[in-house]
């Protein structure tokens, strides 16, 4: 299935669209989903950066544990 990032902490989801301000969650199983609530957070980490690296001047990185600019 593709995704478009990872809903940390929750395997039972997947980021199947994903736009500059807003994203689609899917249950991979809905027979069997923990549904989410108004107001749970979620940690998504995306696969891209590119939507937001246009409005900013610096980007750092990490490798290897030390921080890169």
């Amino acid at each position: 299935m593709a995704s478009f990032g990872s809903v940390q902490g929750r395997n039972d989801l997947w980021l199947g669209r994903l736009g500059a301000e807003s994203g689609w969650l899917y249950y991979k199983d809905p027979a069997t989903q923990d549904r989410l609530h108004l107001g749970d957070r979620l940690e998504i980490v995306p696969n891209s950066a590119s939507l937001v690296l246009n409005i900013h001047d610096v980007a750092y990185g990490v490798r290897n544990g030390a921080i890169e600019r």
